[in-house]
């Protein structure tokens, strides 16, 4: 596995997000993330923000996750929030002794409540997971799609840089894309209305997909 660093899609600005690798010397990749022009953008506070866990950095619990973003940013994390196509949102908040720590892999799909009043970039230095080692479990409905949360692996390259119906696409049996910006909320793509929002994706950001397969699958 090669080591990076990388900056996890947190959606707390309304910049583009634009990822480039770089080589370094010997075999050593860093990845870069530009927000748009300028770096000074205020974060969307008291919103909700999504993220992904694109490398392995060894932390395996929400309370992990909450205590290295506080830690290392100046935005100040208060919940942790995971999608589970069965049971809905579960929810990690450490003012609560009855909500659940629950356990984090390499390339989950989050939820963060954030509070704070100024831009910050939470950076993550970890290994880059194995191709084929991210992969998800996917849920469907044929009479009424089901959502599922997802990340889109790294090792996807292919899909790097297109649109939701690329992904759509790939998929397989996907109905509906989302993708969700703190500012506006969800923003989804039809795979059957031609005048929604063919909006564009990236490798190692979420998306909910709503799926119609009547058989569980993996993908990818």
């Amino acid at each position: 596995m090669r080591k990076i660093t990388g900056v996890p899609r947190i959606l707390g600005w309304t910049a583009a997000l634009l990822s480039i690798l770089t080589m370094l010397a010997g075999s050593a990749w860093t990845l870069q993330t530009v927000y748009g022009a300028a770096l000074g953008e205020v974060a969307v506070v008291g919103k909700y923000n999504a993220l992904t866990m694109v490398l392995d950095n060894g932390t395996s619990k929400a309370s992990e996750l909450l205590a290295s973003i506080n830690a290392s940013s100046s935005v100040t994390v208060k919940k942790v929030l995971r999608y589970d196509v069965g049971s809905g949102f579960i929810t990690y908040d450490p003012d609560d002794p009855f909500s659940s720590d629950f356990s984090i892999q390499v390339g989950d799909p989050l939820f963060v409540l954030v509070e704070g009043s100024s831009s910050s970039a939470y950076s993550l230095v970890g290994d880059v997971p194995d191709a084929g080692s991210v992969e998800f479990n996917l849920v469907g409905s044929a009479s009424s799609c089901r959502f599922n949360y997802i990340s889109i692996p790294l090792d996807q390259s292919d899909l790097d840089g297109g649109h939701a119906s690329d992904l759509a696409t790939a998929m397989g049996n996907v109905a509906k894309v989302l993708t969700y910006e703190p500012a506006f909320g969800f923003i989804t793509y039809q795979v059957d209305d031609p005048f929604s929002s063919d909006f564009s994706v990236q490798i190692g950001y979420p998306y909910f997909v709503c799926m119609t397969n009547t058989t569980p699958f993996v993908w990818p």
